[in-house]
């Protein structure tokens, strides 16, 4: 007679109330064999134990203990449910609640309040939606002008450079590739501006660089657009026009406009966004 040796093994599966086993029986002449059976478990007031364990033939239900458990799960009531902790967490100080991301809303007073909209009572920019407490009233930023078609954001927006370096103006930032006379920036928000800075500031206020006649515009009208005392005057304003493969215009600003000059893009000028109404 041929001698066989059996291998046994068990295994127990328990995920909250529901469990399998099988035993698996191999031949080592190559025959194999199989069973199975179910093992359910629906009460856990046994408690944890690390000694008692289920027998797979005598506790396929009622066996009600289990090994270990984290200590926010509750078995209590034979139940398997996370513990409840209760905490009361108060926020009093503008510094408690400026920790948070604010959307629409602002902190005085250690109270936080919606913005307002235009026409609103303010005493700073914050309180705004449009982010322009102009004389103690929320007003848009986009002054609107005799430059038909566009608004003009109301205060100038720093420097920077037209480009990083002092290469082309390609697809899709400009409207064609190669560094050329009178290409221009593209006045589409989607396009990744980051290599673009000055063009970039004004995609993050939802406008644009002007064009060089936008700017002229603007010149001549500037006592309109110029209330809030923010042209700097013998100045150089970014266009978004190009001139060539190193060179974008750079209108000056003072008394007179010039359209023509031109700068290295690397150069760092001045920048007055505009937006199409």
């Amino acid at each position: 007679m041929r001698k066989k040796i059996i291998y046994y093994a068990v295994f127990f599966f328990a995920v909250v109330g529901l469990a399998a086993g099988i035993v698996l029986f191999f031949e080592r002449a190559g025959n194999i064999k199989a069973a199975t059976f179910g093992w359910l478990q629906t009460d856990w007031s046994g408690g944890a134990s690390t000694t008692a364990f289920a027998n797979h033939a005598n506790d396929q239900s009622g066996w009600n203990k289990f090994y270990s458990k984290s200590a926010n799960v509750d078995t209590s009531g034979g139940e398997v449910k996370l513990s409840v902790v209760a905490a009361t967490t108060t926020y009093t100080t503008d510094t408690d609640f400026n920790a948070f991301t604010l959307d629409q809303a602002y902190v005085s007073g250690g109270a936080v309040y919606a913005k307002k909209p235009d026409g609103g009572s303010c005493s700073s920019n914050g309180q705004c939606i449009n982010n322009w407490c102009n004389a103690n009233v929320c007003t848009n930023p986009w002054l609107i002008g005799p430059c038909s078609g566009i608004g003009v954001y109301y205060q100038d927006s720093g420097t920077a450079q037209w480009k990083t370096s002092d290469t082309a103006c390609d697809t899709p930032q400009c409207g064609q590739n190669g560094g050329q006379d009178g290409d221009t920036l593209v006045a589409d928000n989607t396009v990744d501006f980051s290599t673009y800075p000055a063009r970039n500031t004004c995609k993050t206020l939802g406008g644009r660089l002007p064009t060089t006649a936008e700017l002229q515009c603007v010149h001549t009208n500037k006592t309109i657009y110029d209330d809030f005392g923010v042209f700097q005057s013998g100045a150089y304003y970014w266009s978004n026009k190009e001139n060539s493969i190193t060179y974008a215009y750079d209108p000056y600003f003072s008394t007179i406009f010039n359209a023509g000059t031109m700068t290295y893009k690397t150069s760092s000028n001045y920048i007055r966004c505009v937006k199409t109404q």
